[in-house]
């Protein structure tokens, strides 16, 4: 019998995985708890895992096997051009991946790209989504909102609402999702860290400590921070 196949729709960082040749570290922002979870599944030996995300350093579609693992990356174009066509070709390039790849399940990433539009629109009768970031709860908090966010955020509803199972970081992740569809069965699953932090000495200082990571912007919530502090 051979093990359950994974479908992964995910903005992969590939220039930081091991076996996975001719790729940058992204210079921005990226999923940093795949860099540390991909990894971790190669010692995973009862699943069979299929990773497929996109890349603009590639200029044809591409299938490298890495860490036990097989990984399709999709030539990756012009974004703003697949944000104002709602990610038509590259959900139904994933599309035909699935139909090759028949996967048990499939898994999608966030609303940020094309990863969660490409599950909501799979037709398969088991499918898994993980919020990231919330762009619904961004809105409310951005006074001037930008209109590609606006467009950004108005696929993300219809994106949670073909789920019938979410996943987040936290309680206030899953919250998110079921304010957006009350009917999801949600689960809170922490993120993965690299494995030499878990070596890190815990020695927090005895006078208060704010830590903020992200970018110093309305949605982030800096100014909610600020006033708490």
């Amino acid at each position: 019998m051979s093990n359950p196949r994974i479908a992964i729709l995910a903005d992969v960082p590939l220039g930081t995985l091991d076996g996975i040749d001719g790729f940058a570290r992204p210079r921005s922002h990226y999923a940093t708890w795949l860099e540390a979870l991909i990894p971790e599944f190669q010692n995973v030996d009862d699943l069979d895992l299929h990773w497929i995300t996109f890349s603009k350093e590639v200029s044809k579609t591409t299938t490298c096997r890495a860490l036990g693992q097989d990984f399709t990356i999709l030539p990756r174009y012009k974004k703003l051009l697949s944000m104002v066509t709602a990610y038509q070709w590259e959900t139904r390039n994933i599309g035909k991946l699935l139909k090759r790849i028949k996967p048990d399940l499939i898994h999608a990433w966030g609303c940020e790209d094309a990863y969660g539009l490409a599950g909501a629109r799979a037709r398969h009768p088991v499918k898994l989504f993980t919020l990231q970031g919330c762009l619904t709860e961004c809105l409310k908090n951005e006074p001037n909102p930008k209109a590609l966010m606006k467009l950004q955020a108005s696929f993300e509803r219809k994106t949670i609402q073909a789920f019938a199972n979410g996943t987040g970081e936290s309680e206030v992740s899953t919250g998110h999702l079921k304010r957006i569809h009350p009917g999801m069965k949600t689960e809170v699953i922490d993120y993965g860290v690299d494995r030499d932090f878990f070596e890190a000495r815990w020695d927090p200082s005895e006078s208060p400590t704010v830590l903020f990571a992200g970018t110093v912007c309305h949605p982030k919530g800096i100014l909610e921070l600020m006033k708490v502090i």
